[in-house]
């Protein structure tokens, strides 16, 4: 009895599935990981002193 009413329960709770609505590897997670990965060196480059190392030169080659 408890089987019947958790299958009957269970039907029509919500829009139905369609194929390929349970994938974790998409174009758009992808490319999100790809920017989360990127985060150190982003996060590196910031903690350089003027962002380019030691020399501290600017672009431009202004002195």
């Amino acid at each position: 009895m408890l089987g019947e009413v958790l299958a009957v329960a269970g039907q029509g709770t919500g829009p139905p599935r369609t194929e390929g609505e349970g994938r974790i590897f998409t174009v758009p997670n992808a490319l999100t990981a790809l920017r989360l990965a990127c985060l150190p060196g982003f996060g590196w480059s910031l903690a350089e002193p003027r962002g380019l190392g030691q020399q501290g030169q600017r672009l431009g080659g202004g002195r």
